[in-house]
This record gives structure tokens, sequence and C-alpha cells, in this order.
């Protein structure tokens, strides 16, 4: 991909990519924009278990549960080894992660207040092999990518590498996928697909007609799969939808009143507990209304957008 800039005159100018001076100038960017940059709260930086230093612990708020941040500089460096080598130093030093959240949120949690099953390893690099990104693409492994490109006048480029419903290579070939399924049952890569199937027919229906909705406002929305709910996102989730037998339960994530519910199907569920996030809730169970409903949720993916 290239990148230009218009002149005055109107011709296009190329702007150049250029190198981050050291590895720790990444590190440094991606920690100080956290939040803007994959909606995650900064925990600790150089962190260290055992012999092992993680480069950047951060915080998923939505799925209540820790990510390991890695700065990769050689292409040639296996993701899946080092994934599952810090898959297991989450399970089994929970106490480590719990105490650096406490230090920097100046909290009292105890390791059951994590949800430790939708733990995550990051790997951001400016470049990533064939092998890297086959790997990191299979979808029983909680292991993304994420490659950045640095251009000069400070453009700074970030590419989500997304997962793919097939298996990269085979697990007799790959003894390191079978090891990451034995991780202690305790991490799980959820699917759209398995959370989907626990709707009937009919509501697998209506859910497939809400998302090829959504997803034809924005090609930059993102469908993601956590334990509970699908997640919709352009930075941040502005709609959770939760599949039940007979059912699908979405949120809005506003608080109630921002958003234009003229027919007032929405509830507030501000103070009850539920799954998704924001204040905004509705249970769906056939397509009555699903006009009205879908334009409100456009409106809260066109809030969401920038």
């Amino acid at each position: 991909m290239s990148l230009y800039k218009l002149s005055k005159e109107k011709s296009i100018i190329e702007i150049e990519e250029c190198d981050f001076r050291k590895e720790s100038e990444l590190q440094r960017i991606v920690e100080n924009n956290l939040e803007k940059l994959f909606g995650l709260e900064f925990i600790d930086t150089e962190h260290v278990v055992g012999q092992f230093r993680m480069d950047t612990i951060a915080y998923n708020p939505i799925q209540n549960s820790f990510v390991i941040i890695e700065y990769k500089n050689r292409k040639s460096s296996s993701v899946i080894d080092q994934g599952y080598t810090y898959l297991n130093l989450i399970t089994e030093h929970k106490p480590s992660f719990v105490l650096a959240y406490n230090e920097q949120k100046n909290t009292r949690k105890r390791k059951d207040d994590f949800d430790w099953s939708q733990s995550r390893v990051l790997f951001i690099s400016t470049n990533f092999n064939d092998y890297q990104i086959g790997a990191a693409k299979n979808p029983v492994l909680p292991i993304d990518l994420v490659k950045v490109k640095l251009y000069h006048e400070n453009i700074f480029e970030v590419e989500e590498i997304t997962k793919s419903n097939y298996q990269a290579y085979g697990e007799e070939k790959n003894p390191a996928l079978n090891s990451v399924k034995k991780l202690n049952k305790e991490i799980k890569v959820y699917t759209e697909q398995e959370l989907v199937q626990k709707g009937s027919e009919g509501i697998q229906e209506l859910y497939y007609v809400i998302k090829e909705s959504i997803i034809s406002w924005d090609d930059n929305i993102k469908v993601g799969a956590s334990k509970l709910y699908v997640s919709f996102k352009r930075k941040t989730n502005f709609c959770d939808i939760s599949i039940g037998k007979n059912q699908l339960k979405l949120w809005l994530n506003y608080n109630y009143g921002e958003l234009n519910d003229s027919k007032n199907l929405f509830r507030n569920v501000k103070e009850v507990g539920h799954h998704g996030n924001g204040d905004y809730e509705i249970i769906i169970k056939d397509d009555r209304d699903l006009e009205y409903i879908l334009s409100v949720v456009k409106e809260a993916w066109s809030k969401k957008k920038y």
C-alpha cells in the first residue's frame, strides 16, 4: 500500500515509509495509545515473571482479561512457541498479574475477579512472514498479530491481521497446537459460529439478517466473539448480541439517553446486571420492528465511527 498527500495544485506526493529508530520507540507509542488503538488499558511494562520478561501487560475491560503484548523485530522468530509460553505464564502465575493490576489501578481485586479463559497474546511488528501469519490465523490459538508502519510526517498505520476459519497447520505436524488446547483447559478462543449455534434455526436466520445489515454500513466494522456475545466494533464495541435458543439480546454501548429511541423499545439496564456493553438493551424474538431497531443501531455505529 502506498500513501499520498495532495499538493495545493492537486498533484499527489508519495509519503515515504521510515523505520522506527528502536523497538522501544514502537513500544512507547503503543503503550501511550493502548485505548485508542485496541480499547485496552495499560497495566505494566517490562513485566518479569520468573526468567521471562514481557514487553507490555494490558487489560481488556470488555472481556475482563489480560493481554500480553510483544514487539517483534525478527521475521524468523516463532509466534506459536512464544505465545504458548506466555499463555502458560498467565495461567500458572495469576497472582503476578493480579498484583500488577492492583498496583496500577490502586484496587484490591483477587484472581477470581478476572476471566482467565479470555487471556490473549498480541504480537506487534512492522512485518511478519507467511509462517507467522499462517500460524496466528489459526482459530484455536488465542494469538493475534498487528502490523504497523511509520511514515514521514508522523503518520502511523495499524493493520490487524484477522483470523481464519481453517487450521493453518495440521496438529500432527505442529505439537504446539495440541499444547495450547491442553493449556490447563483454561484459555479458549470463542467463535461466532459456536455462539450462533445456540439459537434455533429461526433465531440464527434473524441474527444473520442483523449482522449482514450492520457490516454493510462500513468495511471497517469488525465482528468478534467472546464468551457470552458477538461484538461489532470499530475502535470499540458499539453493539453486542447474545444468542439464546428463542431470542437475541442486543446491547448498545452508550449511556441511556444518548441515542434517539423514539419508540422507547430499548430498556435502560444501567442499574441492572447484564453481559453486553452500554445501557441500552433490547430482546428480539422476530423481525417485528427490525427496521426501526437497526436504525437505532446505525446511529450507535455512526457515533463510534471516529
